[in-house]
Order: C-alpha cells, then sequence, then structure tokens
C-alpha cells in the first residue's frame, strides 16, 4: 500500500470528494490523522478539521435501548464544504447603493444616460460618498443579473462594447519533434501501435477533476486514468504504469502542445516515439 503521495500537492488546494472517500476508508482501517495526512499529502490538522467536519451522530438499539455513537461521513462532509463555500465572498452591496440605483435609472429612463455616463457624471460632482454607489462594471453586472428593472439589451451600446481579448503564446513553441516528422503509414491507421495522448478536466460537485486519456489510433481502444492534476509531473507518474503495462506494443505516441506534456519524451525513452501536433 502506497504510503505517502509521490506527486507534490499543490497548496491551498481544498479536499475533493474522492479525497473524502479516501479520509473515511483509512480512518475505517484505523489510521490515525497523521498517518492519512502522510498519504494524502497535507497538513495534520487538515485532516482533523475534516474529520470533525463530517462527524455525525448514528444510534442503534442494542437489546432495546438506544446506543449514540460518531462516525465520520463523507457525503455529510462534503454537503457541509459545499454549503460554507456558497457563502464564501465579498457580500453583495446591492443594499447599500439604493439611492444611487433609483439616481441611475432616472437619468437612463427619462434622459438616456448609458451606466458609465451616470457613474462619471456622479463621480465628477460628487452626488455620492464612495461607498454608497458602484463602478460601471458592477452596474453592468447587475443589470445582466437582472436587479434593477433597465433589462439587459436596453442599453443601446451594450451589444457594441467590446472587452479587451488576452492571447495566450505560451504554446507556440513544439515541445518536441513535430507532427510532420511522424511516418506516413501512422495516417492510414492500419498499423496497430500508435496512440495518442490528452487530458481532461473535469468538475462534479464543486471538486475538479483531471483524467488522462490514451487512445489507440487502429482500434481506438482508450486507456483512461485518473491523475492527481493537469501538470507534467502527474502524467509523467501515470506514464509510468502505463508504459509498464503497454510499453511492448507502443510505437508512437502523438500529444499537444499542453505543459502538462513537457516531460512526456523524457517518460518514454527507449519505449515509444513522441511527436507532437502543431501550436
Amino acid at each position: 500500500m502506497q504510503e505517502q503521495s509521490i506527486t507534490p500537492r499543490p497548496k491551498g488546494h481544498h479536499l475533493s470528494e474522492i479525497e473524502r472517500g479516501q479520509i473515511a476508508a483509512w480512518h475505517i482501517e484505523g489510521c490515525s490523522a497523521r498517518q492519512i495526512a502522510i498519504r494524502l499529502g497535507v497538513c495534520h490538522q487538515t485532516v482533523n478539521n475534516e474529520l470533525k467536519r463530517g462527524r455525525v451522530t448514528q444510534v442503534k438499539r442494542v437489546n432495546n435501548q438506544k446506543h449514540y455513537f460518531e462516525i465520520y461521513s463523507p457525503e455529510a462532509a462534503q454537503n457541509r464544504y459545499e454549503i460554507k463555500r456558497q457563502n464564501c465572498g465579498r457580500p453583495l452591496k446591492f443594499s447599500q447603493v439604493t439611492a444611487f440605483l433609483a439616481y441611475f435609472d432616472d437619468k437612463f429612463c427619462h434622459e438616456g444616460w448609458s451606466p458609465d455616463a451616470a457613474v462619471g457624471y456622479a463621480r465628477k460632482h460628487r452626488l455620492f460618498k464612495p461607498a454608497k454607489m458602484v463602478c460601471t462594471k458592477t452596474l453592468y453586472n447587475y443589470i445582466d443579473a437582472q436587479l434593477l428593472e433597465i433589462r439587459n439589451l436596453d442599453p443601446l451600446e451594450k451589444t457594441k462594447r467590446r472587452t479587451t481579448q488576452h492571447h495566450s503564446h505560451q504554446h507556440q513553441r513544439l515541445l518536441g519533434r513535430s507532427i510532420e516528422e511522424r511516418p506516413k503509414r501512422v495516417e492510414t491507421r492500419h498499423e496497430f501501435g500508435h496512440f495518442e495522448i490528452d487530458t481532461v478536466i473535469g468538475k462534479r460537485a464543486g471538486s475538479e477533476s483531471v483524467l488522462l486519456t490514451f487512445t489507440e489510433r487502429k482500434t481506438r481502444y482508450e486507456i483512461v486514468r485518473l491523475i492527481e492534476g493537469k501538470d507534467a509531473e502527474s502524467v509523467a507518474y501515470a506514464m509510468q504504469n502505463i508504459t509498464a503495462e503497454f510499453g511492448d506494443v507502443m510505437r508512437t505516441v502523438t500529444a499537444d502542445n499542453g505543459t502538462e506534456f513537457t516531460t512526456l519524451t523524457a517518460a518514454l525513452e527507449g519505449v515509444a516515439e513522441t511527436y507532437y501536433a502543431h501550436p
């Protein structure tokens, strides 16, 4: 049994639903909080807090008498976590700026002012204290959330507003040999042993999970592994197990230029040829 997490756990990440299930299983086995913490790669106080959060009282009848006892329930812990997460974040300022919203509604309906014009005029002439008004972006958010009588399509310039687009250029360089150098026979799908690798990120019940998919091109046979995160270390660790089981049949592996595949060539050295798709 694995006693310690090999892949370092990112700091600040909350416990996932899967990890709560692991805590429950290890707790039933009699593992201490410190032993569980070592296996998960977290602080022992995190496990203590989690066991306290998921504590529920059970009752059973013995010899016609009720006996109460406490157990750790991962479902109860996950439910309490989700409820508390819903209450996180900065409280809505809506109730504190009702006078400013009434001023904006009047200017918009009777004089045709835009949200930006109303905010700018109020600031310039100091009609309201800063704490008693909101910025243009927040005003548009209120309109989008239908908190005001103004509809989303009412502002004349709303549909013409263009936000600045930020394009990431982090994957413009190939991480290894280009797919153009891959043997042409791979394209025909007539030969067995040519694989494509990718990662899939999903969210369920507020927790993030990452799947590593490894697909054989000819048969479409797919190998799926749950990994710790979308990073190079997690992919390399998963590939150790995959190559140990399927390394004899691997010929080539094709990946995209995601940062999680930066160490793929080294992980498959001596096992299969690695190629990368166009950035």
